[in-house]
Parts: structure tokens; sequence; C-alpha cells
């Protein structure tokens, strides 16, 4: 079982948060909704760089509160298929629909991009914290309530632009922010299914936009280099 925290690992989760809701890139919303959890009995932990938080096919006995830094996350069906992959900098919880579906396994790794901080409870003291304060739990059923609706838009948006729009859109937003030159890392049947295309239909329109000049393929991976960024988001500025 986790103890509490000794005053200095107060101070630590204290500053890690703080400095966290600090950051340029994020308003800190969704760090402000679940700070609360950071009071809670946890084990406070580190990833270095290229560390592995969460490994698909874990038993789903934990939730994870990622705090600050960079992870990537790749999500999987119940079969092992590669659904998803992105890239956060915000807090975000993990492991939770799992957890609270019943479900046996972790249904997505999640690894450090760089070095970055979170907390791990084991299933059943996360339960404990949110159905022991009101509040909280409104705060949980909201973050829950935010996910849903962003699968619900997310199926609206694919259905709201063509399939080669919706190719665009994608390598956009996951080489927005990256190094250049950005290597995309997804296999081509993740990617498919992501957009709800069949591969025959992808690899029609990894022709188009590679023709225009918005991605290049090297090796039979989708390289993106400074040319070619400006260009994808010149098109897709004109989309969103």
């Amino acid at each position: 079982m986790a103890v509490g925290y000794s005053e200095g690992e107060k101070r630590k989760v204290a500053a890690i948060v703080a400095g966290g809701m600090g950051r340029q890139h994020t308003d800190g919303s969704v760090r402000r909704e679940l700070a609360p959890l950071c009071g809670q009995t946890a084990f406070l932990r580190r990833a270095k760089r290229g560390e592995v938080l969460l490994l698909n096919g874990d038993p789903a006995d934990r939730v994870v509160l990622f705090l600050c830094g960079r992870c990537a996350v790749s999500r999987y069906s119940a079969e092992g298929d590669n659904l998803s992959y992105a890239v956060h900098e915000e807090a975000i919880l993990l492991g939770l629909l799992e957890y609270l579906g019943g479900q046996p396994a972790v249904l997505a790794t999640v690894s450090a991009l760089d070095e970055c901080w979170y907390l791990t409870f084991p299933g059943e003291l996360f339960l404990e914290a949110v159905l022991s304060d009101r509040e909280l739990t409104l705060k949980i059923l909201r973050f829950l309530a935010s996910f849903a609706g962003g699968s619900i838009d997310r199926v609206n948006e694919l259905a709201q632009y063509t399939n080669r729009e919706n190719v665009l859109l994608c390598l956009y937003r996951y080489s927005r922010g990256q190094p250049l030159p950005f290597v995309f890392k997804k296999s081509k049947r993740a990617l498919a299914e992501e957009l709800a295309m069949n591969l025959r239909t992808l690899y029609r329109q990894l022709d188009a936009i590679e023709g225009e000049g918005l991605i290049q393929r090297v090796g039979g991976k989708i390289w993106i280099g400074e040319r070619e960024s400006g260009r994808l988001e010149e098109a897709a500025s004109r989309l969103l």
C-alpha cells in the first residue's frame, strides 16, 4: 500500500504542478481540474526519456496522473491493433477508462519523450480518493465527459472533410510543433484505421499529397522537412 507523502515530497509535488501550470503552451485548465488528486496518497514517479509509464497488456489495476513533461500515448484495440498515436504535454489521466470499464488489461502504451513526472494510484485508492470528495467526483465526471465529447467531435470531423483533407489534417496535427525533419511513426494500416478508410484509399491520398509537395516518403516512411512543414501548415490553415 502507498504511504503518505513526506514534507519534502509534498513540496516536490506542489512545485511540479505549479511549474506545469505556468507553461506557455497551455492554459492549464485540465491541470487545475485534476490538481486535487495531487494531495491524495499515491506514488510519485519520475520517468527518464524513453522510459515506459504504462505498457499495453499490463493489468488494468492502476490509474496514472501524468503531471508534466512530454509523453507519447499509443492506443490499441482489445485485439492488439494500433489505433492512435498522440503526444501529450498537458495533465492527463491514463488507465482510467480501462479500470472503470473492468478491462483486464491496459489498452495503451505510454512512454516518456523527455523527463517527466507522474503519480500512480492503485485503482482502489484512486476510487477512494474520488468517492470521498464530491467536488473531485464531479471533476472526474467532467474529465470523462470531455473525453467522450472529443471522441464524438472526432467522428463528426471525419464526416466533415474529404479523405484527402482528413489525411492532410492528420499529418499536420501529428507533425505540428515536432522537431524537423519529422518522420511519421504510425504504420499505414494504423493510420487508415484511425481515419476510417481502407489502405488502398489511404495510399491514393498519400500519393496525391506527396505530388503536391506536402510530404516526402523515404524508405517507406512519411517524411516532413521544413519546406513540407510550411506547405502543410498553409494547406491545413485553409481548412481549419
